[in-house]
C-alpha cells in the first residue's frame, strides 16, 4: 500500500525545465513548502488557498504543485516533505519517496486504473468488469482503494496484473473532499504510467469504453486512425469517448436475447443473464463530448488530466472525439425515475432504444467469469448460487 501523496520526477527535453510534480490530497494547509531532506534546502514554496466549493459544499480539494530543479540544484532529491511555515529545518515528520520516470518507449500498450474505490464488494461485477478489459487487451490495472470488501480484495490477489493503492484520508474527512478527490487520483495515475503504458484508461466499475465493432482495442485504433479526417497518432494526447447510459434495472424479454451456444448449461445461462452488458436497453441520445465521456489518453502528451477529458496536453496536441461506430462508453446505471437516468432535460432525450453491440462478447465472458468463480469460491467465500439468483 502507498500513500496518497505522490511525487514524480519529470524530465523534459531541457534540463532547466526538469521538476517535481507533487499530488497533494486533503492537506489543510495554507502555506506550504517542500524541502530536499538531503540538504535542508526549500525546493519551493506554495499557498493552497482551499475554499467552500459552491456546488459540492466541501472545504478542501487536491493541489497539484510543480517545483522546478534548476541547473544549481546538484543534488537531485530522492524524498521531499510537505510542511506548514516551517519555523525551521529539522528532520521532516513526513516523507515521500520520488518517482523517476523518464520518457522511453513504452512496455504497456493499455494500461487501466479505477477511480478512488469505496464501499465496493461485488465479485460477480468486479471477474465481468475485469476479464473484459483484459479481453480488450489491458494489461496492467490499478486500483485506488479506500474500502474495497474482503471477497472482492481476495479476487483482486489472484490477478498478478492488478496493483492496489492505499487511498486514505490524511489529515481532514472526506466529508469536506469533492467525490473522493478523484482528480488528485486521475493526475497520479498519469504519472505513474508516464513512460510505462502507451495508452491509458481511468474509469469506474460500471464503466466499459465498448468498441461498437472491433474484437478489441488494437483493432478499434486502427479503425480510429484510418477513419477520415483523423489526425497522426502523435498529436493525438486524447481519445474521447461519449457517454451513453444503459439501465440495469430494465430488462429485454428471453425471446429478445440470444440462446448462445447450444451447449450451454443451465448455470451458463443463469450465468448469461446476470451479466451487465446483457442489459441491452440504452438512453436514446449519447452525450455530447467532455460531458460525462472518458477518455483513452497517451500519458507522455498529458500535462495535466481531468476526470471527463484533459485539462492540458503538451503543447501540439490535442483532444480527438471518437465516433460512436467506431466505440463509445457504456455506463450502466439504475434508472433514477421512469424518465431521466442523472442527466439535465437540455442535453439528452428520455427515449429509449435497444443497442446490442456487446451482445457478441457475453459467450465468452460468460464461461470465463463462471470459470474463475469456481476457481476461487472457496479462497474467496464465494456462494455461485447466490450470486446467480
Amino acid at each position: 500500500m502507498e500513500s496518497p501523496v505522490s511525487a514524480y520526477f519529470v524530465s523534459t527535453t531541457t534540463r532547466r525545465s526538469n521538476s517535481l510534480q507533487t499530488m497533494l490530497d486533503t492537506l489543510k494547509l495554507w502555506s506550504m513548502r517542500s524541502v530536499n531532506i538531503l540538504t535542508r534546502k526549500p525546493l519551493c514554496s506554495f499557498n493552497a488557498s482551499y475554499v467552500r466549493l459552491k456546488l459540492c459544499f466541501v472545504y478542501f480539494r487536491g493541489s497539484f504543485v510543480v517545483c522546478p530543479i534548476l541547473p544549481t540544484d546538484c543534488i537531485i532529491p530522492t524524498y521531499i516533505s510537505v510542511s506548514v511555515n516551517m519555523p525551521n529545518l529539522g528532520f521532516p515528520e513526513n516523507l515521500f519517496h520520488i518517482s523517476y520516470q523518464a520518457i522511453k518507449t513504452p512496455e504497456l500498450e493499455f494500461a487501466l486504473c479505477v477511480q478512488p474505490v469505496f464501499d465496493y464488494d461485488k465479485p460477480l461485477q468486479f471477474l465481468e468488469w475485469i476479464e473484459f478489459y483484459k479481453l480488450m487487451g489491458v494489461q496492467s490495472f490499478t486500483f485506488y482503494n479506500e474500502t474495497i470488501g474482503p471477497k472482492t480484495s481476495c479476487l483482486m490477489r489472484t490477478y498478478a496484473e492488478v496493483v492496489v493503492l492505499n487511498w486514505s484520508p490524511v489529515f481532514t474527512p472526506y466529508v469536506d473532499i469533492p467525490v473522493h478527490s478523484q482528480g488528485t487520483q486521475t493526475n497520479e495515475c498519469v504519472l505513474r504510467y508516464r513512460g510505462r503504458s502507451k495508452f491509458l484508461l481511468n474509469v469506474d466499475f460500471d464503466e466499459m469504453i465498448m468498441p461498437s465493432i472491433a474484437a478489441n482495442y488494437t483493432e478499434m485504433f486502427e479503425q480510429i486512425l484510418e477513419g477520415a479526417g483523423a489526425p497522426p497518432e502523435a498529436q493525438i494526447s486524447a481519445f474521447v469517448f461519449r457517454n451513453g447510459f444503459f439501465f440495469k434495472n430494465e430488462f429485454l424479454k428471453e425471446t429478445e436475447l440470444s440462446n448462445g451456444s447450444n451447449n450451454s448449461t443451465q448455470l451458463d445461462g443463469a450465468m448469461k443473464r446476470k451479466l451487465v452488458i446483457s442489459k441491452f436497453i440504452r438512453e436514446e441520445e449519447l452525450w455530447k463530448p467532455y460531458e460525462r465521456s472518458k477518455c483513452i489518453v497517451q500519458p507522455n502528451l498529458v500535462r495535466k488530466a481531468g476526470v471527463h477529458y484533459l485539462l492540458e496536453s503538451k503543447p501540439g496536441t490535442f483532444m480527438h472525439t471518437v465516433l460512436p461506430e467506431i466505440g463509445y462508453l457504456h455506463h450502466y446505471r439504475e434508472t433514477e425515475n421512469k424518465h431521466r437516468v442523472f442527466s439535465k432535460s437540455d442535453v439528452v432525450g428520455s427515449g429509449r432504444l435497444i443497442e446490442k453491440s456487446a451482445d457478441r462478447f457475453r459467450d465468452l465472458l460468460a464461461r470465463v467469469v463462471l470459470q474463475k468463480l469456481k476457481q476461487h469460491s472457496q479462497l474467496c467465500d464465494l456462494d455461485i448460487d447466490n450470486l446467480l439468483k
